[in-house]
């Protein structure tokens, strides 16, 4: 199925060759959020650059309490301190978008030494306009982490208008783990109202401490998918996706492999689209065909409706998404396939030009599909969120304030049962410069 996906996206490439590209005069169409898989915006509009590079540091100081959720279950409060450099780049011209981030942090905590960490993360994502109606793009993002709270989109509420995939609402929340994502994506528009395209992804989750998390594994997938786009009106596209997945979970003595087949229309409208803001709406909904089996093992199979829907807001001074996702899983550390539905909000508002404050919440819920291959997990949820307060002091300098919380209720997963909460309050100050590029 794999070799069938990748041939057919080579094939896919080759397509300008013989295709009838539209007349360079008419508007190119707009992917719609189904088909990018990408997060809503999560900055107000007046805050979106272009053309720049950005070098800063971050200190900041606070506050956390149950740090060894998963090594005791005695609750620990530990002080936290951490320096974290940034470097940031874009570069957008006619036929390219280039974007670049790095953000390492040196993190240390007063009470437990012992999880003191260097985080890595590293994201990148270049587009190619190859013709005024193709367009190739490619992106990656790489995280080292020993803390949930590092860089977690689940824990800010990040909104996508995806069906979700992998598992997302487990997390072992103070131990080292490394997740790396990776997608290739290329998109056609072969008449002046039809758009098609395909997409190949890699994402990988790895414990390199296996000691630190009992009860959960690594994993990784691998996938394609193409879609067809039809716009309706100017503002409204009609389509179909057709998505294949591979999970492997890699067990102490053995290795379980998920397949998933998902056959989900779509429809994307553009409610509002003017120099006042942006307002996106999607609806996706159809049929999953999900399996699993470990070597030896009974073959797990079911078919299973599949739906997710959004809707999300881009102004100059006020931001949010919503979202709600259900399907079929697995990865995220478990073995087996889950039911997972999924819910999602974020919102930011520029409440004075030198202020902002942001919040962001998720909830997950998960319900065990193969009983048979983990039994003493039945399902469980995740309860997360965070709220900050931000104030510019000067053209370089920026203070903030957040606290976040995350709730987990798993009673079969080790790491997690002994200390399900967290909390975390957090103040920081940014020295960031900016120069333009390119112009």
């Amino acid at each position: 199925m794999l070799k069938r996906i990748c041939l057919g996206l080579t094939f896919l490439a080759g397509v300008p060759l013989w295709a009838q590209s539209p007349p360079a005069t008419e508007t190119p169409m707009e992917l719609p959020p189904p088909v990018t898989g990408q997060a809503y915006p999560s900055q107000v509009g007046s805050e979106v650059h272009h053309n720049y590079v950005k070098l800063g540091v971050s200190g900041s100081g606070g506050y956390a309490d149950n740090v060894l959720v998963g090594f005791t279950n005695n609750e620990k409060h530990s002080g936290i301190f951490s320096v974290a450099p940034t470097v940031s780049y874009n570069k957008d011209t006619v036929r390219t978008r280039a974007e670049f981030d790095y953000n390492p942090a040196f993190t240390f905590y007063t009470q437990v030494s012992q999880l003191n960490e260097f985080d890595q993360n590293v994201s990148g994502s270049l587009q190619y306009r190859i013709t005024p109606h193709f367009v190739f793009r490619m992106q990656d993002s790489f995280v080292r982490s020993s803390t949930v709270f590092s860089s977690s989109p689940f824990l800010s509420g990040s909104v996508s208008g995806a069906l979700p995939t992998l598992l997302d609402g487990v997390a072992a929340q103070f131990a080292d783990r490394i997740t790396n994502t990776a997608t290739v994506d290329l998109g056609l528009q072969v008449s002046e109202h039809t758009l098609i395209g395909g997409e190949g992804s890699f994402a990988q989750l790895d414990y390199p401490k296996k000691v630190e998390v009992p009860g959960l594994d690594n994993s990784n997938s691998v996938g394609g998918s193409g879609f067809y786009s039809h716009r309706v009106t100017e503002h409204q596209y009609l389509g179909f996706i057709y998505q294949y997945l591979q999970i492997l979970t890699y067990l102490p003595n053995s290795e379980g492999e998920a397949a998933l087949n998902t056959y989900t229309p779509f429809y994307s409208f553009y409610l509002l689209k003017t120099r006042q803001g942006n307002l996106t709406a999607s609806l996706q909904g159809g049929l999953e065909h999900s399996s699993f089996i470990i070597r030896n093992g009974p073959l797990v199979a079911e078919w299973t409706p599949a739906a997710t829907a959004s809707l999300g807001w881009q102004g100059p001074i006020t931001n949010f998404a919503v979202g709600y996702g259900r399907s079929v899983s697995g990865g995220g550390g478990l073995n087996g396939l889950y039911g997972q539905s999924t819910y999602n909000g974020m919102a930011q508002w520029r409440i004075a030009r030198d202020w902002e404050t942001s919040v962001g919440a998720s909830y997950s819920d998960l319900r065990n599909d193969s009983p048979q291959y983990n039994p003493q997990l039945s399902g469980g949820h995740t309860l997360s969120g965070s709220a900050g307060l931000s104030r510019s002091l000067g053209r370089y300098t920026s203070l903030n304030v957040s606290y976040s919380r995350i709730h987990q209720t798993y009673p079969g997963v080790s790491t997690i049962v002994l200390n399900p909460d967290s909390d975390r309050i957090v103040a920081s100050v940014t020295y960031q410069l900016t120069r333009p590029v390119g112009r």
